[in-house]
């Protein structure tokens, strides 16, 4: 059963805890991680590359608030690029509530992510169904914004 390995970026704790919920029940027995800094999770994912069992999915937000700890990577998509450098195959999903058309574009055709989730009603329910289409090699765009 795939994804197997899953490591999640969000900072907010009700959602991360949420989104690592449903995939956890969707996709069991996946260990899914979560991470609220994009600096703590670009150097969990890279020690695991490097440990030869890396991330299946990486499920990321975009727009991570200020807070107390320095940070070198202040954003989900230069998180993605980071990743992009060392993974090129690594299935993203980006989990915003960003709407814009332009933008989800940019990160679709510039970024290389695979799926594109809108937070919201039917968030976690779209969540789910962006990895089924993913273990199909099928790309997933929330229908509010396709």
């Amino acid at each position: 059963m795939w994804p197997k390995k899953i490591l999640i970026v969000e900072d907010q704790d009700g959602v991360g805890e949420s989104t690592k919920s449903t995939l956890q029940n969707h996709f069991s027995p996946a260990t899914v991680y979560l991470s609220q800094f994009c600096d703590d999770a670009y150097i969990k994912f890279q020690k695991e590359e490097k440990m030869d069992v890396p991330f299946d999915l990486l499920v990321t937000d975009l727009s991570f608030r200020q807070h107390y700890k320095d940070r070198m990577i202040n954003s989900g998509k230069a998180l993605i690029q980071k990743i992009r450098f060392l993974n090129k195959s690594v299935p993203i999903i980006v989990y915003s509530v960003e709407e814009r058309e332009f933008l989800v574009q940019t990160l679709f055709q510039k970024c290389g992510i695979n799926a594109y989730v809108l937070k919201g009603r039917d968030g976690l329910q779209q969540m789910a169904q962006a990895v089924q289409q993913l273990a199909k090699n099928q790309r997933y765009i929330s229908p509010e914004i396709e």
